[in-house]
């Protein structure tokens, strides 16, 4: 709040409302709700909170939210097959070969392979919500400092934005998936587990799935943030 003044409080609240919003799903799905069905609907009120209270009602939320909820809702039905197919559901080698399994019980009736995808849901969420808006804020700059560009013009110029944001996004999320399983990483190296062992183990694809989903989400995300945002920009000028 010293620093970032009035939009620092928002920041904060902001966050807090989030923090509501995801212990309020969690409660939700222990009573046996779909899981999916709750983290779709928990994401979009995040996204509302983070985008609309923050950066109040305009085309480039706009359009950052749209191509937010489009591309959650997409890789939702891409992945979800390619999931079910991997059986990533549970807690890994690692979680069950620690006080986890003497002192809890895991009979809590709720399907894990989809509480797995929305995992992966919630992951990639923030992820996606940074890269639409460093787009939609970066071409709604370029149409405030030129009125006369073109939609197509400034499609093009979404699509450099994305382009030169893509590398710091990528190492962003993988050394804050590095950082959390580096644990693991220490587990494996420490008991000199094969490659093949690591290769094929839970905890491994756990978090490789969660990054490469996050990745095809962020990349999936400019193209789109990039066409509605022109679209909207150029029809009102907003």
């Amino acid at each position: 709040m010293a620093i970032g003044g009035e939009r620092g409080a928002i920041s904060l609240i902001a966050l807090a409302g989030n923090i509501i919003t995801f212990l309020i799903s969690i409660y939700v799905m222990a009573w046996g709700i779909n899981p999916v069905l709750i983290t779709l609907i928990a994401g979009v009120i995040i996204n509302s909170i983070t985008l609309y209270y923050q950066n109040k009602k305009n085309d480039k939320t706009k359009a950052a939210f749209l191509s937010v909820v489009i591309t959650t809702v997409v890789l939702l039905f891409v992945m979800l097959p390619i999931f079910l197919q991997m059986h990533l559901n549970g807690l890994d080698e690692i979680e069950l070969s620690g006080d986890l399994s003497i002192y809890y019980s895991f009979a809590i009736k709720i399907n894990m392979e989809l509480v797995f995808l929305c995992v992966v849901l919630i992951c990639f969420l923030g992820a996606i919500m940074d890269t639409a808006m460093a787009v939609a804020s970066g071409m709604y700059e370029i149409k405030a400092n030129n009125p006369e560009i073109s939609e197509i013009e400034l499609f093009h110029s979404g699509i450099t934005i994305g382009k030169d944001i893509i590398n710091t996004t990528m190492n962003t999320l993988f050394f804050a998936y590095c950082g959390e399983a580096l644990f693991m990483f220490l587990y494996f190296r420490k008991y000199q587990y094969k490659m093949m062992t690591i290769m094929n183990s839970k905890a491994l694809l756990l978090n490789l799935a969660a990054i490469v989903t996050s990745g095809i989400g962020c990349i999936a995300i400019i193209p789109l943030c990039a066409k509605i945002c022109a679209k909207l920009i150029k029809s009102t000028g907003k």
